[in-house]
């Protein structure tokens, strides 16, 4: 994911490998985008996404899941509950730039 952001000039990346990290962070630094795996330490992608969801400091941010299931159903199941896109791992990455293009673009 690294070096994908080092395509673009714009792009600021902050990784946290926690989920309690990755609120503390986003309410802190505010970003335009959130991309987050399902599978985290400590609390599970939706619990966290729904955390998120529900701060007034990060309710608005945009969130992206970036996983490795690909299945039909896990793709509806995180749209349902609120995700903004759902890219599926190993990412492609002119759909990745595509996709982050498009929410940088709103912010």
């Amino acid at each position: 994911m690294e070096r994908i952001f080092a395509l673009r000039a714009n792009f600021n990346l902050q990784i946290s490998d926690h989920a309690e990290t990755d609120m503390e962070l986003a309410k802190a630094h505010r970003p335009h985008v959130i991309l987050m795996d399902l599978r985290l330490p400590g609390m599970d992608g939706f619990t966290a996404f729904q955390k998120l969801k529900g701060g007034p400091q990060t309710q608005s941010i945009p969130a992206i899941t970036v996983s490795p299931h690909a299945m039909t159903e896990d793709i509806h199941k995180a749209l349902d509950r609120g995700f903004d896109s759902y890219l599926t791992q190993p990412v492609d990455i002119p759909t990745f730039l595509k996709t982050m293009d498009h929410y940088l673009k709103k912010a």
